[in-house]
């Protein structure tokens, strides 16, 4: 008898304790339910706020981007003007207005060359320019007089600013090819004669771009210069292009090392020499030599560089009166 109400008894608190169990893990239940459902009534507020705003900005912000954009309009006649003032613009159409004035200043181009390396002028003395199609006194096209010309005068800033960097040698210039009925040949100018000249310069003969489609009227004239020039000059001629009065950029860069910039010390150069003068004694009584002798790389010795440059000068004005 007594083991039955024993028996009745751990059952009921059994049963007590997993209603205990079952109740907890409903509360929690019942708890995390209602966290679930709070924050998805929060988001659904939140997404029901965006929808339901209004979509307009208010009055005061658009007065605000009104005047950011006058000013930003107003910056940008200012720098339009700022191009357009350096820009050069050409009213000649006469075909010996263009002779006369390619004639002087290549003449002028000449003359004031500066010697480069080898105690040469960096331009050959019969150097065209680009403009090697008129040398013989060929006569150009009315219709092309104005754009040659601005060609010229750009050409003249381009070679001045080598001038200015010290290059060591100008081997050739281009132009853009665009003469109406294929008068020139090439619109490329190379050394001759003494230049070991006679290496035609590989051009490319795209379509011409001249005139640019954008919200701004623009045209382009691009030229490629080959050159020898040392670090500094070369950098230096980077800087003047991009100071140049015209608005002019410099869109491709080749250049590589015509030597090494190491010279091998005087011991290795007397014992590579000592078979042809002096033997094995000239070895054995090196003679002295100097600080700068025993330098065997800096700045002094570098190799000079050949130096390739494509350069696109813009003009943001139409044809006008030359300024």
């Amino acid at each position: 008898m007594r083991r039955g109400k024993l028996a009745i008894v751990v059952g009921m608190l059994v049963g007590l304790v997993a209603v205990a169990a079952a109740s907890v893990v409903l509360f929690r239940g019942l708890a995390e339910s209602n966290r679930t459902r709070s924050a998805r009534d929060d988001a659904r507020r939140r997404l029901e706020s965006f929808y339901n705003r209004n979509p307009f900005p208010s009055v005061e912000n658009v007065e605000i981007e009104k005047r950011n954009l006058e000013t930003a309009r107003e910056w940008s006649r200012e720098l339009l003007a700022e191009l357009q003032h350096a820009d050069i613009r050409v009213t000649e159409r006469q075909p010996r207005v263009f002779s006369s004035r390619r004639e002087s200043i290549i003449a002028d181009l000449i003359a004031t060359a500066p010697v480069g390396e080898a105690g040469e002028k960096v331009v050959a003395s019969d150097f065209a320019f680009g403009f090697d199609a008129y040398k013989g006194g060929q006569s150009a096209d009315t219709a092309d007089v104005q754009r040659l010309i601005r060609q010229l005068l750009i050409t003249e800033q381009l070679i001045r600013a080598a001038y200015d960097s010290k290059v060591l040698r100008i081997a050739a210039i281009s132009r853009d090819q665009f003469e109406s009925g294929g008068s020139p040949a090439a619109a490329a100018s190379q050394g001759g004669g003494r230049r070991g000249g006679g290496e035609a310069v590989a051009e490319e003969t795209a379509q011409d771009t001249h005139e640019i489609d954008g919200p701004v009227p623009m045209t382009v004239e691009r030229f490629t210069m080959q050159l020898t020039a040392n670090e500094v000059s070369l950098v230096e001629l980077m800087n003047r292009i991009a100071k140049l009065p015209v608005f002019a950029v410099v869109t491709r860069l080749d250049f590589s090392k015509q030597g090494s910039d190491y010279k091998a010390p005087p011991q290795e150069r007397e014992a590579a020499g000592a078979g042809l003068a002096g033997g094995p004694t000239a070895l054995a009584n090196p003679q002295p030599v100097s600080r700068t002798a025993r330098l065997v790389t800096g700045r002094d010795l570098e190799a000079p560089l050949s130096v390739t440059l494509d350069i696109e000068v813009y003009s943001f004005a139409g044809e006008g009166e030359e300024g």
